[in-house]
């Protein structure tokens, strides 16, 4: 039987399968989704977060996204991966476009 962590990350590709092939590798504790060897997503603790830079980053804010952060001595660390709203989640079309731009980010 499958555990939960990794039928979420199925769920995840399934959700990215239109940007065509896909690959995956553990980071941390939780997975990344690379595209052309290229990490554009994170998935961990049952959430999705994508790529972003300072021109792709205010969509996120403007929707109350929150970053993939960590702790390190006593200061939390935010990294440009942001949580998928549950707003994009639901629109197809609109969340491969996100994603397509989080695989064009160097």
């Amino acid at each position: 039987m499958k555990n939960y962590k990794s039928e979420f990350l199925q769920y995840a590709l399934d959700l990215f399968s239109p940007l065509g092939r896909l690959s995956t590798k553990t980071l941390f504790g939780g997975n990344a989704i690379l595209k052309n060897n290229i990490t554009f997503a994170m998935v961990f603790d049952g959430s999705i977060y994508l790529k972003t830079n300072k021109n792709t980053v205010k969509k996120y804010l403007d929707l109350n996204s929150k970053p993939l952060s960590y702790k390190k001595n006593n200061k939390t660390i935010n990294l440009r991966y942001y949580e998928i709203p549950v707003e994009i989640l639901d629109e197809e079309d609109q969340l491969i476009q996100w994603a397509i731009e989080a695989t064009e980010i160097k």
